[in-house]
């Protein structure tokens, strides 16, 4: 594929913090690689009319110029899809005249399958690229499990077919783990050769890790104090934080009673929740009767993140062992190690299990209904002494697997047609 104009398609209104993440960065880091992105950005009305008159601050990194916003109309159906077809097909139709060669990529399916129409105009013009982060179909009817909502099954089941036929009609897939390829082979039958993988990446010049800066953390927080008659909120606390939010399969309660055991074992442990959902986590906590000198759950922007990560000592990351989380990449946890944290985390997440007992950097639970087995392991685990060392070579492995950099080659061969270099997999 020899780049002409590569195009990202977005839909809807995506909060901020996960655009800055997964989104923005991204185009950012492409545009430093010399590799233009375009945007079009499809809205409702409502919210297409309100975007006219009011800029989003978090739209940081890639010229206003080169983002087009677009109205849709109702709920992703095949009238919908066409109708974005015909947007698509009127705003490129100048470059498709002069025959430039255009790449399409988007991770929202309907979007996808609206770009697999128009190329059916345009075959040899347009190349459309799937990003896909998870099975959306499983996704709907997980979350409407755990939030008690009837689910349409008629729209589940158009939503399986749009699934199968951007997964079998794209010309190339990104996916987020090596779980999620080999699902997506065996699922829709697919070569392996059209699907790459590149994790959930972190901007490794805004996490990383530093002693000094930690220790300045520390101190700023509270969480180190140096003075011989300390109180409770004074002393050098042992850290555990969990970073994100606070749905249900998140495992707040879970979470919760790991941080109880940890506390029964170290008596200066503290909980550090950052989060924008302190409801979903608060009854947990009065539940175990842990005291508010243990704890604090606080509210913070994206950008400061990091400083409380490297004042941290722990990271937890846990979810339910189901196919959802098995082939997921939760860039919260690119953020923990990148940090220099040693991650507690469940079994079935993704890759990150293998990562995390390949590299020695963490503490895999695979049944967090066996108090006692988790107690076990968890009194052998805060025994360990992760030194400054320990803490710097966690983040160079973050920085191995979880950069975009390492990544270039794929970037390189989807829109520049190339194909050369390998990412290292001594990590992996």
């Amino acid at each position: 594929m020899r780049q002409n104009e590569v195009i990202f398609l977005v839909s809807g209104n995506i909060e901020g913090n996960v655009f800055i993440s997964q989104v923005d960065r991204a185009l950012k880091f492409l545009e430093e690689n010399e590799i233009l992105v375009n945007v079009i950005w499809f809205q409702g009305p409502k919210s297409f009319v309100s975007r006219l008159t009011a800029k989003k601050e978090w739209l940081t990194s890639i010229n206003a110029n080169r983002i087009v916003f677009m109205p849709t109309i109702g709920k992703p159906n095949w009238l919908s899809q066409k109708f974005v077809k015909l947007l698509l097909q009127f705003l490129l139709r100048p470059k498709l005249k002069k025959n430039s060669k255009i790449i399409i990529q988007s991770r929202f399916v309907n979007l996808v399958n609206a770009a697999i129409e128009l190329r059916k105009e345009y075959p040899h013009l347009i190349d459309v690229i799937y990003e896909i982060r998870g099975v959306l179909s499983v996704e709907r009817n997980y979350i409407a499990t755990h939030q008690g909502i009837k689910v349409d099954n008629k729209e589940l089941e158009f939503l399986k077919q749009q699934e199968k036929i951007a997964a079998t009609r794209a010309d190339a897939i990104l996916c987020v783990s090596e779980r999620f390829k080999r699902y997506l082979i065996q699922e829709y039958a697919l070569d392996a050769e059209k699907i790459n993988v590149i994790p959930s990446c972190v901007d490794t010049n805004e996490f990383f890790y530093s002693q000094v800066l930690r220790d300045e953390e520390k101190t700023r927080l509270n969480f180190l104090n140096r003075k011989p008659k300390a109180s409770v909120n004074e002393v050098n606390r042992f850290v555990v934080v969990y970073s994100g939010s606070m749905f249900a399969w998140q495992l707040p309660e879970q979470m919760v009673k790991i941080f109880s055991i940890i506390k029964q074992i170290r008596d200066d442990a503290y909980f550090l929740v950052l989060t924008n959902e302190p409801e979903s986590i608060l009854p947990y906590i009065k539940v175990e009767k842990i005291s508010p000198s243990d704890y604090v759950i606080l509210s913070v922007k994206h950008q400061d993140v990091p400083k409380y990560l490297m004042a941290s000592d722990v990271g937890l990351l846990l979810r339910e062992d189901h196919l959802v989380n098995n082939v997921a990449s939760p860039i919260k946890f690119a953020e923990y190690i990148r940090c220099g944290l040693p991650v507690i985390l469940t079994k079935g997440i993704g890759d990150l299990d293998n990562i995390v007992q390949q590299n020695k950097i963490g503490l895999v639970l695979d049944n967090l209904d066996d108090l006692s087995n988790v107690t076990k392991k968890l009194e052998i685990f805060m025994n360990i002494n992760w030194s400054n060392k320990d803490k710097e070579r966690i983040s160079d492995i973050g920085a191995t697997i979880f950069s975009r950099e390492n990544y270039m080659h794929v970037y390189r061969k989807l829109y520049l047609g190339e194909s050369k270099g390998k990412l290292t997999d001594r990590h992996i």
